[in-house]
């Protein structure tokens, strides 16, 4: 969890609970030191319940008024134990309370500065903007991906609600996207991406047009609710924009007319089954580089296959055994989980 400077501290993020307990136990403990200290003057010394309760205050308090003359004996011991349980509620009650709230502090500011070191030790992770129903989703797909990711979002009750779905910690910024301050500390510097799910296209034209700005290089991807604003976040500089409605619309109707097919090609790309189908970027310094796919037996070695190769902006469909795959490349592949994760390191080397 990261607050930005100015940010003011949540009253959610103190134990709230634990506070108002204690000063119900200290507010209850000094009612009854007035009452112990009333009932007994008015006993042992037979004054009247104003005098009494006057007597009883001043003394708990310590304000040092005079001594009452003429207050027998029995009246001055149950005065200096009176001091004494006055003393030592109003002690307790500030040592409490003070603690819960130095405790609760010092929480959040131990895990700012854990998150804030996490965070600028990130490189190629991927900034989520928006804890709504897209992001909730998107960030659940880059965690069982193992994809490393920062939130981003203004509204503390979406990070908490998704908190609660993930059972599990994740560095967050509490902040308004839109303000570039608060895209640098989320490391947009050094990100590989950035997806954006804000639910007003105009708001998500204004944070890619700021991600734009500060990495040029990045890959960003927006989320569009109307088509007219698709071309405004694609000239604003996404790399990818998503219409919500015309994705739900296309699926719904191949889901009616080709069930079977979608429901194969979910698997293999959103399923936890055991095969998926992956892209997977080659680097010059790759041993898959400048080597065809006979020599390099991969369906064999390790049960993947390579259904296309897009090269520059050619895509190579059904690639043959003497298909030579170059750096640069991004090879589409299909296999186990095993296999996929061998592949993908071998094509960082």
């Amino acid at each position: 969890m990261l607050f930005l400077p100015g940010d003011c501290v949540s009253t959610q993020d103190i134990p709230s609970v634990k506070l108002i307990k204690q000063i119900v136990l200290v507010f209850v403990l000094i009612v009854g030191v007035i009452f112990f200290g009333t009932a007994g003057y008015m006993i042992l010394e037979h004054y009247d319940f104003q005098d009494a309760f006057f007597l009883t205050s001043i003394t708990i308090s310590t304000v040092g008024y005079s001594f009452p003359e003429g207050m027998t004996t029995a009246g001055v011991y149950f005065t200096m134990i009176l001091i004494a349980l006055g003393v030592s509620v109003v002690l307790y009650g500030v040592t409490s309370i003070t603690g819960s709230v130095v405790e609760g502090r010092l929480n959040v500011i131990m895990k700012l500065r854990r998150y804030r070191k996490m965070i600028e030790k990130m490189s190629g992770h991927v900034i989520v903007v928006g804890a709504g129903r897209t992001g909730r989703f998107v960030m659940l797909e880059l965690q069982q991906l193992g994809k490393p990711f920062v939130l981003v979002d203004q509204e503390k009750e979406n990070i908490d609600r998704f908190k609660d779905i993930l059972k599990e910690e994740f560095p967050y910024i509490l902040g308004d996207a839109t303000d570039e301050d608060v895209l640098l500390n989320a490391g947009i510097k050094k990100a590989s991406s950035i997806i954006v799910t804000l639910p007003t296209d105009s708001l998500n034209v204004y944070v890619v047009l700021s991600a734009k700005t500060l990495n040029p290089t990045m890959n960003i991807i927006a989320k569009s609710s109307e088509m007219n604003a698709a071309k405004k976040l694609t000239y604003a500089g996404a790399t990818n924009v998503v219409t919500d409605s015309q994705i739900t619309g296309i699926r719904m109707a191949r889901i009616a007319t080709k069930p079977d097919k979608i429901r194969f090609l979910d698997v293999l790309a959103f399923g936890n089954q055991e095969f998926r189908i992956e892209e997977i970027y080659i680097s010059g310094d790759s041993p898959l580089a400048n080597k065809t796919l006979m020599e390099l037996g991969l369906s064999k070695t390790m049960r993947v296959i390579i259904i296309a190769i897009r090269r520059e902006s050619n895509t190579i469909f059904g690639p043959i055994g003497e298909t030579k795959i170059l750096p640069e490349d991004y090879i589409m592949v299909l296999g186990s989980r095993d296999g996929l994760n061998k592949i993908a390191e071998m094509a960082k080397k």
